[in-house]
C-alpha cells in the first residue's frame, strides 16, 4: 500500500497489525470486528478466536467499496462457518456502506478524542505501585 503497488489490501488485526501500518502510512483503515468480515479462512480455530479482518485503502470511500464487495449476494455478511457473523438483520446497513462515505467535509461532525486510554492508566498505576516498594 505505502509503495503504491496496490489500491487496497486485506489485513488481520491481532495487536495493531492493521492499525499501526495504517497510521504510519496515512492509509484509511477499517477494522470491522468479528461480525462483518468472516475469519473462517484463518489458519486454525484458536487463531481465529483472536483475529479480526480489516481493510486498508487510500480513502474511506475505497474501504467502504471493498467492504461492500465482500458481501455475499445471497447471505450478506453471514458465513455459516463463522458464528460471529450471525448478526440480526437490524444491525446490518440496508444501503451499501459506500453510500455513507459521500460526505466531503468534516464540517458539522462531532469528533471525540480519547485523552487517556484505560490500559495506559492501569499500566501507569502498576508502575507507580512498583516504585513505591
Amino acid at each position: 500500500m505505502a509503495a503504491n503497488l496496490v489500491t487496497c489490501s486485506i489485513c488481520e488485526e491481532t495487536g495493531g497489525s492493521c492499525r499501526v501500518p495504517a497510521a504510519y502510512n496515512g492509509l484509511a483503515n477499517l477494522n470491522t470486528g468479528k461480525a462483518i468480515i468472516s475469519s473462517s479462512a484463518a489458519v486454525s480455530a484458536p487463531t481465529r478466536l483472536s483475529i479480526e479482518a480489516g481493510i486498508h485503502c487510500r480513502t474511506v470511500k475505497d474501504t467502504a467499496i471493498v467492504l461492500d464487495a465482500l458481501q455475499d449476494p445471497k447471505r450478506g455478511y453471514y458465513d455459516p462457518r463463522d458464528i460471529y457473523t450471525a448478526l440480526p438483520k437490524a444491525l446490518i446497513a440496508q444501503k451499501p456502506y459506500a453510500s455513507f462515505a459521500q460526505q466531503k467535509s468534516l464540517a458539522g461532525m462531532r469528533i471525540g478524542i480519547v485523552a487517556r486510554i484505560h490500559g495506559q492508566a492501569h499500566a501507569q498505576r502498576r508502575r507507580d505501585q512498583r516504585s513505591d516498594r
